[in-house]
């Protein structure tokens, strides 16, 4: 039979004495993120069951009732201690130095963790890290909110209770902040090896070849090319190669979350200069001749001025 075992109340402290509502929306998802991150526990504590409790005045209080079984051991305790430490005080620059080196997967199986590892190993990980930022980015849209106080308690226990509490000004410090960037160059009269062309008009856009070293997938936007190669007047073959303009685009994505940088690059080939058949012969696009023309013929008309 599961026997109570933790009760936790989140009290939202509102600015406005007297008042006891709060944006339902807001709360709704406050709640949702807050069970989450408590599914989140149970890969370091095992399962246990939540249940909730009718909303309490003063502010506004949720209450929720944690059963488990056979009993929360003494490292469960710690774990959901280190937990209210993290979720509900200002964030802190974590001590990266306490992991480094620790065998910390072994710990947590042997449940030997120290507080201060505890509270290293809660706020390294990455699912709590983009559930709490996901539940302060919904608090912070309730103006009504002044402060957000979270207690835990053992059942009746009184002389069992811990109490964390995070100001409204504090919220920021645990909303990831996501960083994108991007950089385009233009590489003319390059060269890019095909070996999956798209012969076909509305069969897909990515090509694939190799440029400078390496297989990279492309698309053309050399609408005369691409006429060329849907009416069959161009042949590929092992060795087919184009001669073009090639845009780069590298989209960098910083995610505090994750705590790392994502590189992606996108190349798109915005005209083709030539191509070279398994022949070697080098062949002039429509494009090109007519730009060539054009450039000709201005040359001509500055002979005269």
């Amino acid at each position: 039979m599961e026997d109570k075992e933790l009760e936790i109340k989140l009290h939202y402290i509102l600015k406005e004495e007297g008042i006891h509502q709060m944006d339902a929306k807001v709360h709704n998802e406050c709640e949702r993120q807050f069970l989450l991150a408590l599914d989140v526990l149970k890969a370091y504590i095992g399962d246990y069951r939540i249940e909730v409790r009718v909303p309490q005045n003063g502010g506004l209080i949720d209450e929720f009732v944690v059963l488990a079984n056979p009993h929360i051991t003494d490292f469960a305790k710690m774990i959901i201690a280190a937990f209210f430490t993290y979720y509900f005080t200002k964030k802190q620059n974590k001590r990266d130095d306490i992991l480094k080196g620790l065998e910390i997967i072994g710990k947590i199986k042997n449940q030997s963790l120290t507080k201060e590892e505890a509270l290293a190993v809660v706020s390294s990980d990455k699912k709590l890290r983009k559930i709490v930022s996901n539940y302060y980015k919904s608090a912070e849209n309730d103006n009504q909110i002044a402060s957000i106080e979270a207690s835990t308690s053992r059942g009746d226990n009184q002389d069992d209770i811990s109490v964390s509490r995070i100001e409204k000004q504090e919220f920021q410090s645990h909303i990831i902040e996501t960083e994108h960037t991007e950089q385009t160059q233009l590489i003319e009269g390059t060269t890019i090896a095909v070996f999956s062309p798209v012969l076909q008009k509305g069969h897909g856009k990515i090509w694939n070849g190799i440029y400078s070293g390496k297989s990279i997938p492309f698309k053309i936007e050399d609408k005369d090319f691409l006429k060329q190669v849907y009416n069959n007047e161009i042949k590929f073959g092992s060795a087919t190669t184009i001669k073009c303009n090639l845009q780069i685009t590298k989209k960098e994505v910083w995610d505090e979350g994750d705590l790392q940088k994502k590189e992606d690059f996108e190349y798109v080939v915005k005209d083709v200069i030539n191509w070279s058949d398994d022949e070697h012969f080098q062949n002039e696009t429509k494009c090109y001749k007519k730009i060539k023309e054009q450039k000709r013929q201005l040359d001509l008309f500055s002979d005269f001025s």
